[in-house]
């Protein structure tokens, strides 16, 4: 777990031909600038310069084929942030296409989010969030009419836990809110995320 509820930074991934499948306990936007890969998550999606690969807490990913690929990369943990229907295009989408016209100004944002990341604590944080705020509002302007993928109940018991988990809450509460046994999901969300309700 991170120290910050939001980082970003510039990265770099080289060129490959597979790759294992990754699952986070946050969120995760890859904004490309150079390079392309095929991102595999929900289906398989060519990405290109000008895209936002979009990663939910919970959800298994990886490019599978790839020339050398440049971005921002964006991660948070979207429970202490309050961002609402912000998060939409994230539960609904894997690919945005930004247009030509707004990437530099998505570009400076995620610099200027880059460098709030590494500011001392004093006032980042709310300079963090107000920065991933204006992210993800250019997101979800970019964001075109694509069917949604239902969630995975792993997805949907990491969304209530994120949503509640400043209440008190049980394993009991998450089986019964995703509709599955206290067992599974604790088998089911150690699978995929390596850790336990």
């Amino acid at each position: 777990m991170h120290e910050r509820a939001i980082w970003a930074g510039r990265h770099t991934q080289p060129a490959a031909t597979s790759g294992k499948h990754s699952v986070h306990d946050h969120v995760s936007l890859m904004y490309v600038t150079e390079g392309a890969t095929l991102f595999e998550q929900r289906g398989r999606h060519e990405v290109q310069v000008g895209d936002v690969m979009l990663v939910p807490a919970g959800q298994p990913h990886r490019s599978s084929r790839s020339v050398q690929t440049s971005g921002w990369g964006i991660g948070f943990y979207p429970s202490s942030l309050e961002l609402g229907a912000l998060l939409d295009p994230i539960e609904h989408s894997s690919l945005v296409h930004i247009l030509v016209e707004c990437r530099v100004y998505l570009e400076n944002l995620c610099a200027e989010l880059a460098r709030e990341s590494h500011a001392p604590l004093v006032h980042a944080e709310l300079a963090q969030k107000q920065l991933l705020s204006l992210v993800l509002v250019d997101v979800a302007r970019a964001a075109t009419a694509m069917p949604a993928t239902p969630p995975t109940f792993v997805q949907e018991a990491l969304r209530f836990i994120e949503r509640e988990c400043l209440g008190p809450i049980t394993l009991g509460d998450v089986a019964a809110a995703v509709g599955r046994s206290p067992a599974h999901v604790t088998t089911a969300v150690r699978r995929a995320t390596g850790k336990t309700v």
